[in-house]
């Protein structure tokens, strides 16, 4: 099994990444991961796999080519029957490198189509996965639309939440205080807004900082704010900026990466994804809920499959800063028994379709079709 991972710093595809990578060793395979050696993808080897350095970031076609050599020699010298592509670069390499070796071929499409000469080719390649991995409803219409695949080829598998690790009585005090530390919270009691997730123009939280300072204007700075995630520096520069203008920094402010994310949640009162563009998938907002934790996200995208509106949390219109406002007042003044109602609506949401084995499961049985497809036709 060949596993080509997606550019350094796609936290969420690597993340799913590492879950199926170590589902597969434990069911005795042997699977090798081409990826860019960075920091976050050496942590992949703590799956079981093992880890090539091969940067397939790249949209020259002369690159593409010796990738794709470089993948089917790969491929060759592991005795791998299938290679999955997890983004589109790696897809144009990868795409050659399965139909010189007759190794199965399938992508996951887990990034917004980009436009221009030299990306098409690469999202082309994407399409062909037998199957494409679709990580969302949302994904799988938009292939059908844009690319004219339906359900013979695109098989829809949402990102799941581990309900081991995300549920509040596997966080123990200690860890919470640790990241209460860690987040400049421990003389600050009041309720937190949490926004995770790869700080990136989609994402917006310069809106969330406006709501936040519409709502501080209000209700007073009765609550705190804390951004947290890694990504661009212009953005997060960006962000600081708004804070600034809008007055805000006794409210809210960037905190950057958590490593412990279950203990951040923990922390939370509740959690926000203000995305002014539409997700591929919302695996945060799953977590969260998991972790009984009411959300408030944009009603476009993947989002809109994984909130239950007035159940879970708030669907608001993407870009709408007053009723963004409007839904964070609504969550603060939640009473004991509306948030218990809130935390078992979630939980009950992810439970019931949002679960990582079954992500996991379904994968893997992709991944066998496919290869004894493969199999088959040799």
């Amino acid at each position: 099994m060949l596993e080509l991972a997606p550019p350094p710093g796609h936290g969420g595809s690597e993340r799913a990444l590492h879950e199926i990578a170590a589902a597969l060793v434990r069911s005795g395979a042997r699977v090798v991961i081409a990826a860019v050696e960075t920091p976050s993808a050496l942590r992949l080897r703590s799956s079981g796999a093992s880890l090539v350095g091969l940067d397939l970031d790249t949209r020259s076609p002369l690159r593409i080519r010796s990738n794709a050599r470089a993948v089917a020699a790969l491929a060759r010298a592991e005795g791998a029957d299938l290679i999955h592509a997890r983004s589109a670069a790696a897809a144009a390499a990868g795409l050659r490198a399965a139909e010189e070796t007759g190794a199965a071929f399938v992508t996951t499409w887990s990034e917004p189509e980009e436009a221009g000469m030299l990306a098409r080719p690469l999202f082309d390649a994407l399409a062909e996965g037998a199957p494409v991995i679709a990580p969302s409803d949302h994904v799988a219409e938009l292939l059908r639309e844009t690319r004219g695949l339906g359900t013979e080829r695109v098989v829809v598998i949402p990102r799941g939440a581990d309900m081991a690790l995300f549920v509040e009585e596997a966080v123990s005090p200690m860890r919470a205080l640790r990241m209460a530390e860690t987040l400049g919270l421990s003389e600050d009691a009041r309720p937190l807004i949490l926004s995770p997730g790869r700080i990136a123009p989609g994402k917006d939280r310069r809106l969330l900082v406006r709501a936040l300072a519409r709502l501080k204007a209000e209700r007073g700075a009765d609550f705190t704010a804390l951004i947290v995630g890694e990504g661009e520096g212009a953005q997060a520069r960006l962000i600081e900026a708004e804070i600034a203008a809008a007055r805000a920094g006794d409210v809210v402010r960037l905190a950057g990466p958590a490593a412990d994310m279950p203990a951040a949640l923990m922390l939370s009162a509740l959690v926000v994804a203000p995305a002014t563009e539409p997700q591929l998938s919302a695996r945060i907002l799953l977590e969260a809920q998991a972790m009984g934790r009411p959300v408030i996200a944009a009603d476009h995208g993947a989002a809109r499959e994984s909130v239950r509106h007035g159940g879970s949390g708030w669907l608001v219109p993407p870009g709408d800063e007053a009723a963004l406002a409007a839904a964070l007042s609504a969550a603060l003044d939640l009473d004991e028994s509306g948030r218990a109602h809130m935390a078992m609506a979630g939980r009950a949401l992810v439970r019931s379709r949002f679960r990582l084995e079954d992500t996991i499961a379904r994968t893997l049985e992709v991944y066998e079709a496919a290869a004894s497809g493969a199999r088959s036709a040799a």
